[in-house]
């Protein structure tokens, strides 16, 4: 408050004193200016009691939001810069749908899934290649931290949907959780020691070999779609915990549950900003699906695409 006050006081007596120059044929008294000053800074004061929070503008986060749309008639895989500009697509194969892109931690390469099975191209639009391909389908792929490994989704063992990770090039692929049932969603920790995942409705976490399955939330309606912060703290999520699909966010031991929007609409499929400040998210909140991003505390909405088509799934990178 102090500080507040000197600053009044400051400004108002140089303003003051700056008219006093102003070629007026008679200058104001020391005594007038000192009622003066005074009235104002009480009124100042005053006004800061009333609302002493002042909201910081928020800084857009650089880089670029890859996602999925159907705009073209079919699903592509699209990349546009923070703000909405630069719309660019990046596949086009009009015959399959390409979608759920991730991208590479060195933001060169963006992994997908088509027509069932997991591929990989260049962000410069080189010819996708294709990384698996195996009995069942795979899906809903996910770079490690560190570029080395792809964790992903199969029902290649059976009916249910089990978590796999395989080598960058499609190499060594492995089965990690076998617990029969449909485990879907994979997302790494920051440090890539651990992988979190859905099954049955509720979210869960494991270390990077299947070991140590731990549930995170418990809840009678359904948590999907874990995205792991940058900073590895905290985990985004899908919920229908208060009868709609919002955002929410815990830490990463399933404590302190926050709700982020709270909208009619269907609000899905959180992505982290690189720096861990904001978050990308898919909602119909406006009619069709579109891509958002808000301040990690739910404020700052800002709807990113306007098309009839269906934008969402979105991975978000640095450059």
């Amino acid at each position: 408050m102090n500080r507040v006050v000197a600053i009044a006081v400051s400004l108002l007596t140089l303003a003051l004193l700056a008219s006093c120059g102003d070629g007026s044929s008679s200058s104001p008294s020391q005594a007038d200016i000192d009622a003066t000053v005074e009235a104002r800074v009480a009124k100042a004061l005053s006004t800061y009691a009333s609302n002493p929070t002042v909201t910081p503008v928020p800084i857009p986060s650089s880089g670029r939001i890859a996602f999925s749309s159907n705009r073209d008639g079919n699903y592509e895989i699209y990349v546009m810069n923070t703000d909405g500009s630069g719309l660019t697509r990046i596949t086009n194969d009009s015959s399959v749908d390409d979608s759920h892109p991730s991208w590479s931690p060195d933001d060169q390469r963006i992994a997908f899934e088509s027509d069932g099975e997991i591929y990989v191209m260049d962000a410069n639009r080189s010819a996708p290649t294709r990384l698996t391909d195996l009995p069942g389908s795979a899906s809903l792929p996910s770079w490690s931290p560190d570029g080395q490994r792809i964790a992903f989704r199969s029902n290649q063992g059976g009916d249910d949907w089990d978590i796999y990770v395989m080598n960058a090039d499609g190499s060594d692929v492995t089965r990690i959780t076998h617990q029969h049932k449909d485990e879907s969603h994979p997302s790494w920790s920051s440090d890539g020691q651990r992988i979190a995942f859905e099954s049955e409705g509720e979210i869960y976490v494991m270390n990077a070999d299947g070991s140590d399955i731990t549930l995170l939330t418990d809840d009678s309606g359904d948590d999907i779609r874990p995205s792991w912060s940058p900073d590895g703290q905290r985990i985004a999520f899908t919920s229908y915990r208060e009868w709609n699909w919002d955002v929410y966010v815990m830490n990463a031991d399933g404590a302190d549950i926050i709700r982020l929007t709270n909208d009619p609409g269907n609000d899905h499929l959180p992505s982290w900003s690189p720096d861990g400040q904001r978050i990308a998210f898919t909602s119909n909140r406006d009619g069709n699906y579109e891509v958002y991003i808000m301040e990690i505390d739910g404020t700052g909405l800002t709807r990113l695409t306007h098309h009839p088509g269906d934008d969402g799934m979105t991975s978000w990178t640095s450059q």
